[in-house]
């Protein structure tokens, strides 16, 4: 019988069970357990298991739906470079999101379109805080969608998506008045001469 020693740093602020959770993350990585595994863990433990996934990047179109539920509240999917428009349709059931940030940092994400944000802002009417940074496929249109159905927006990122242009500000002031914070760099609107 093979014995095998785990050796895990423990520092003051981790809880055994932030630890635990990382551990699985680690072994549904490295294929010593499958995502078929976690369908029956407590609901709490998979919303926890949400965050490790999503900081680390595991989250993809075919196990996003094991994760999220109608109370799921934020969503932060920025290192999650696999997701695309297939996942989003997943989110869907999240009546109650209030954030979700589709940022990338790096590299444009083709694969989120205007047709998965608009889908996501049609059903998902609660959103306050949207970030699309380098989703380089949302357009004016998407963002008219999102400013009609999400009106409670409060900050926007569509930084670095090439296809937004004036169009979005004059959607954005027609409904939404809450919005509190807006990034355009990268934008055609901060390369219009015409806007400054």
């Amino acid at each position: 019988m093979e014995s095998r020693q785990v050796l895990m740093r423990i520092s003051c602020d981790q809880t055994l069970v932030n630890i635990c959770l990382g551990y699985v993350a680690n072994m549904i990585k490295n294929g010593t357990i499958g995502f078929d595994m976690l369908a029956h863990l407590p609901k709490n433990l998979l919303a926890s298991l949400l965050n490790t996934f999503s900081k680390r990047g595991y989250l993809t179109d075919s196990n996003i739906e094991l994760f999220v539920s109608e109370n799921t509240r934020e969503l932060d999917l920025s290192e999650c470079d696999q997701l695309t428009d297939k996942g989003l349709l997943k989110i869907l059931k999240c009546k109650n999101l209030k954030k979700i940030d589709l940022d990338s940092r790096s590299i444009p994400r083709i694969s989120i379109t205007a047709t998965g944000i608009d889908l996501l802002a049609q059903n998902c009417r609660y959103l306050n805080s949207i970030l699309l940074a380098r989703c380089s496929m949302i357009n004016d249109e998407c963002i008219e969608t999102i400013a009609r159905c999400c009106p409670k927006v409060r900050l926007l990122s569509v930084a670095y998506c090439p296809l937004i242009s004036d169009k979005t500000l004059v959607a954005l002031g027609n409904y939404c008045n809450e919005l509190e914070s807006i990034r355009l760099n990268g934008t055609k609107v901060c390369s219009d001469s015409n806007f400054f």
